[in-house]
């Protein structure tokens, strides 16, 4: 757990009723204490704790078809770069016929394998990698 200090914690008028906290480090726990205060005194203090999440990965690369079979292919792809910022990543796979808008489907490995095609048919496979932060 962090604790954060506000680099000018004074705020001049009644409409100052959000605060944007900046450049805090991803997947940390912090504490806030905040409390208004006027020319009566300080108030009560309200205590919070925010875990920030984790920061959204880069894109997989080098993805490719490593087998295919009539009614099937099975793809691989490179993780994005790592990074401090995720604990973990998972892989959300799109795929479909051309124009239409297809399926997903989500795994942790950097391999799957794609059932149930019709042979002849274009499709389309995209692969993103995701954390709790968002897809990339």
């Amino acid at each position: 757990t962090l604790n954060y200090s506000v680099p000018n914690p004074t705020f001049n008028t009644t409409d100052d009723q959000r605060y944007t906290f900046r450049d805090l480090k991803p997947i940390i726990e912090y504490a806030f204490n905040i409390a208004a205060v006027n020319i009566n005194g300080t108030g009560p203090v309200l205590n919070g704790m925010s875990t920030t999440l984790e920061e959204v990965p880069g894109p997989v690369k080098n993805l490719m078809k490593t087998a295919s079979t009539d009614n099937s292919v099975t793809i691989s792809w490179d993780p994005p770069e790592p990074s401090d910022g995720y604990k973990s990543v998972t892989y959300t796979i799109n795929h479909g016929v051309l124009n239409t808008t297809g399926q997903a489907m989500t795994t942790e490995t950097t391999e799957t394998g794609i059932n149930g095609l019709e042979p002849g048919t274009p499709y389309y496979i995209t692969v993103s990698a995701g954390t709790t932060g968002g897809n990339g």
